[in-house]
């Protein structure tokens, strides 16, 4: 009994003993510095990490001979082979993206809104081709977390992928050239251009990914300078 009332106090303690660093936190401009490197690399691992190397086994680029790499050959799949790669998207990604968001629309850093709805819509269409319908719309809320959030279908995933490019496009068309967060951005430094070029170089492809249905066909008139983010 004692050691649960010791565990209870230092609790307290712990969550009083927060409250400078609460005031601190709520600092738009320090929250966006700290999250946006550490993000922009964690998107990185997750897509380069078992995401990629399950998808080279799957195409048949890569054979596995052993351990899970083997089981995945056999697509004897568990639980244990994925849920790196969904807190790699949810844990890292998704919720430090949301946070972003929030914090750049409180301290009006629309620049940093548009690099973090485009990393969103870029992860959610990785998450959603591999899976399907994923949650999505219940996983960040704030005022209430749920534990086991809906399943978003992937027709209405794929029109927030696109909604998203859209309002990152137009964040960055409308305040590109606020100066942050520029130094804090390991993709392009800030460059708006090429963060428009990323955008529709997402629009494009995830647009092919609906072609079979839609009968899209963004080629014509779409030149590889428009869509590409270029060295300069």
């Amino acid at each position: 009994m004692r050691r649960y009332l010791f565990v209870l106090f230092y609790l307290l303690v712990s969550c009083g003993g927060l409250d400078d660093d609460n005031d601190q936190a709520d600092n738009p401009v320090e929250v966006i510095d700290i999250l946006l490197p550490q993000t922009q690399a964690a998107l990185g691992r997750a897509a380069g990490g078992e995401y990629a190397l399950y998808h080279a086994v799957f195409m048949q680029q890569l054979a596995g001979i052993d351990g899970m790499i083997l089981e995945i050959d056999r697509y004897d799949i568990g639980p244990e082979h994925t849920d790196k790669i969904w807190r790699g998207f949810y844990v890292n990604v998704f919720s430090s993206l949301s946070t972003i968001i929030r914090y750049s629309e409180t301290g009006g850093i629309y620049k940093a809104r548009g690099m973090a709805r485009i990393m969103m819509a870029n992860a959610l269409g990785m998450v959603t081709s591999a899976w399907g319908d994923v949650p999505f719309s219940e996983s960040f809320l704030t005022e209430k977390v749920s534990l086991r959030p809906a399943y978003d279908r992937q027709e209405e995933l794929y029109n927030r992928i696109f909604s998203l490019l859209d309002g990152g496009i137009e964040d960055m068309l409308s305040h590109g050239n606020q100066s942050f967060p520029s130094s804090q951005d390991m993709y392009f430094g800030g460059d708006p251009e090429r963060w428009i070029r990323l955008a529709r170089f997402l629009m494009f492809r995830y647009n092919l990914h609906l072609a079979g249905k839609t009968g899209y066909s963004g080629l014509s008139g779409l030149s590889a300078g428009e869509m590409f983010p270029g060295p300069g």
